[in-house]
């Protein structure tokens, strides 16, 4: 539903008017699609462009999800274990994406909030993808042009399990820059933060953690004691104090 769905936006009648339906003309998506929702309780109604059914307890269900462009992911999905979120990436990837004959995956969509989550479930589930938003543009599909009235939001998988602070080359991508006044550091519980930059994530330890070498010794080894951690965070919080 979240690729390919779509809801009514106005109930006209109680008993034809929480529609539900989904878009799909590909003979081989039709196929999955139809194996899926012969194991759901609801009636569909297939047509040439997809599938359609009544029903106000789906309807309650989907609805919230938004429409075209403003898709989310269920958050039970986002919350959910990491094979269920990879299964959820093939669907979705199969709906509106693209996978090559290498196996690089992408996803397209024009909900900004649809990409940020998909982009947190490629790292949920072990991987990662770069966001690259694309300005609205005129278009031409299958003999049709029009013009698109919304960015698109293109994720990219990285094939590699690493990353590198410097080019194919080896000259490094980073450089020292003159800089004047405060620096802020954000703090999560697990000591892992995630950012991102130019649509590009990556993870990055808290400060906290620096600031613990800075006053300790400039290595702490594998078999290095509790006390000397207890140590590192008392000398902190002093700092801190003062």
């Amino acid at each position: 539903y979240v690729a390919e769905g779509w809801h009514t936006k106005r109930i006209k009648s109680p008993g034809w008017g929480y529609r539900v339906g989904l878009s799909q003309v590909k003979p081989d998506g039709r196929a999955r699609i139809e194996a899926l929702l012969g194991r759901l309780p609801w009636k569909w109604y297939a047509n040439p462009k997809g599938y359609v059914a009544s029903s106000e307890q789906l309807w309650r269900v989907l609805q919230p999800l938004g429409d075209k462009y403003t898709k989310t992911v269920p958050s039970w999905i986002r919350w959910s274990s990491t094979p269920l979120i990879g299964r959820f990436l093939d669907a979705a990837i199969a709906g509106d994406g693209h996978v090559s004959a290498s196996g690089h995956r992408q996803y397209f969509t024009v909900s900004g909030m649809l990409a940020d989550q998909m982009q947190e479930l490629f790292l949920k589930a072990g991987r990662s993808a770069s966001l690259i938003v694309k300005a609205a543009v005129p278009y031409h599909i299958r003999g049709k042009s029009g013009a698109n009235v919304e960015p698109q939001f293109h994720l990219n998988e990285w094939r590699s399990t690493g990353a590198r602070l410097s080019d194919s080359t080896g000259r490094p991508t980073f450089a020292e820059a003159p800089y004047g006044g405060r620096v802020y550091c954000a703090t999560v519980p697990t000591g892992t933060l995630v950012v991102r930059r130019a649509g590009r994530p990556f993870i990055a330890g808290n400060c906290a953690e620096y600031t613990w070498l800075n006053f300790g010794p400039a290595y702490l080894t594998p078999s290095a004691t509790a006390q000397s951690d207890r140590n590192a965070e008392r000398r902190v919080n002093e700092a801190r104090k003062d």
